[in-house]
């Protein structure tokens, strides 16, 4: 049953920052000489590099995705009815109490929403994979050390700092 793909199509992007961008690590080394916020690293073709993590990126695109079909589309339900087609559903809002109840899988991918058949929920899997993005060797990464401060927004003072983080300027992933 699962051994032949359907639907399939690849597809093979270039990403080139066009400012600063950093995916942090979650956890803070040990060592005193590395920055406070650090880039994810990995190892990846016989050293140590960084890269951006597929569920970063496919986080960034459903975002992107969700913004344009809500241009379109509505995300909200009229009165709750099944052949009512949402196409994004209110991200601070939804807590998927409709599909709790369901136990049939075709059911409950017919109550998603557009983006939520796309990208998957906390009841279905993703129809899309996104795959970790690496370095082009043929283009090296320039990573830089930058200073910062942390401002309070309430009483204008500094909340957290200084402190320093790491950041990608140029390369291709």
């Amino acid at each position: 049953m699962h051994k032949k793909l359907v639907n399939h199509c690849t597809i093979n992007l270039t990403i080139i920052p066009d400012g600063p961008i950093l995916i942090k690590s979650g956890k803070e080394g040990a060592d005193p000489s590395k920055p406070d916020m650090e880039f994810v690293e990995t190892y990846h073709a016989g050293g140590r590099t960084i890269y951006l993590p597929g569920s970063s990126l496919k986080g960034a695109i459903r975002a992107h995705a969700e913004r344009i079909v809500r241009t379109v589309g509505k995300d909200q339900r009229n009165p709750p009815s099944k052949s009512d087609q949402l196409w994004a559903n209110d991200p601070l809002s939804d807590k998927y109490e409709y599909l709790e109840k369901i136990t049939s899988g075709s059911e409950i991918y017919k109550l998603s929403c557009f983006t939520d058949q796309m990208f998957g929920n906390t009841s279905i899997a993703s129809r899309i994979r996104i795959e970790d993005a690496y370095p082009d060797a043929a283009q090296p990464l320039k990573i830089e050390e930058r200073n910062g401060v942390a401002i309070d927004r309430v009483f204008g003072s500094v909340a957290v700092g200084p402190f320093n983080y790491q950041v990608c300027t140029s390369g291709e992933f």
